[in-house]
């Protein structure tokens, strides 16, 4: 089963990103689980060692498309999860399309073999992530451009090869109504993108891309990177100007033609847009202890009002 955090214990490499695609009604802010946890929308991840953030990302074109975001400390803390009960509830109220009834058996049948330790089940589910750099990079929240590419495996150092002729296409493309970035006080380039190559594909990537083959050494023939472009609010980009830009017909080709000056080794590309935020922390005991605590409060304020009424109606009669 999951463990529980009991000491908190600093990284020394950068952590573990897994995306979790599904499907959320747009008029529903966020997941929940039927069985309460103590923070109601981090389901059973609440708790579980390891967590170190969770957050929710929603399709900006499509907002029943929704993706449920971890930051795990190690790849042992996923692999852990993912061989757990635990793994088996998460995944069971985060369905993959529309609630049917043949999609709940579905669902119920998935969430039931992702217990095993091997299970293909639970793994599909889980787009996972490491950082391609060791510096510090912006966080992965509010308005973003995600771009997933896969490059063909030319060079032996992926750090040195593709992903340095991919670095040098992506990491500065700035839409030209944006350009008033670079001359606020706090920009840097730095935290304009966030760079991940994929450990291990979901069904989505599967079904996008197909699976990443790999020779008989392990080596991999084709390889997958995921570069987050962050549209920082903080520093003016309102959603309308970001909007304003991923439609205008110069941003569109701006973008094309980045990708097409390293194709090859890029081999497919899709882009999309997400509005990422944590969250929140709504601790279950302590709502439920503060209802307590009112209620016992109200309680006592009629038994007190009781009283006084006695107290006054003996008055009166004596």
């Amino acid at each position: 089963m999951a463990r529980t955090i009991t000491k908190k214990r600093p990284y020394r490499d950068k952590p573990i990103i897994t995306l979790t695609r599904f499907y959320l009604p747009e008029d529903k802010e966020w997941p929940v689980w039927e069985v309460p946890h103590r923070y109601v929308h981090h389901g059973p991840v609440a708790g579980v060692e390891g967590v170190w953030s969770v957050s929710l990302g929603r399709m900006v074109e499509n907002r029943e498309k929704a993706v449920y975001i971890i930051v795990w400390e190690t790849l042992r803390d996923l692999r852990n999860f993912q061989s757990s009960a635990a793994c088996g509830e998460f995944l069971r109220n985060l369905p993959e399309g529309r609630v049917t009834r043949s999609a709940t058996k579905k669902a119920m049948a998935m969430s039931n073999a992702s217990s095993s330790s091997s299970s293909p089940a639970a793994t599909s589910r889980f787009l996972t992530l490491y950082h391609l750099e060791g510096t510090p990079t912006a966080q992965l929240e509010g308005r973003v451009t995600l771009n997933s590419l896969v490059v063909s495996r030319q060079e032996p150092d992926l750090m040195t090869g593709e992903y340095a002729k991919l670095k040098c296409a992506l990491s500065r493309l700035l839409p030209h109504t944006l350009q008033f970035l670079k001359s606020e006080r706090y920009f840097s380039w730095q935290y304009l993108t966030v760079w991940f190559k994929v450990l291990t594909q979901d069904r989505w990537a599967i079904d996008e891309f197909g699976t990443l083959e790999v020779t008989d050494e392990g080596r991999q023939i084709r390889s997958m990177i995921c570069e987050f472009h962050v549209w920082p609010e903080k520093l003016g980009v309102t959603r309308e100007e970001e909007e304003k830009a991923a439609k205008d017909s110069e941003t569109i080709e701006l973008w094309r033609k980045a990708v097409d000056s390293v194709t090859p080794p890029v081999t497919a590309w899709v882009q999309e847009r997400w509005d990422i935020s944590d969250a929140p922390r709504y601790d279950t005991r302590m709502e439920n202890k503060q209802e307590d605590n009112q209620e016992n409060k109200e309680e006592n304020k009629q038994e007190n009002k009781q009283e006084t009424i006695t107290l006054c109606l003996r008055g009166i009669s004596s």
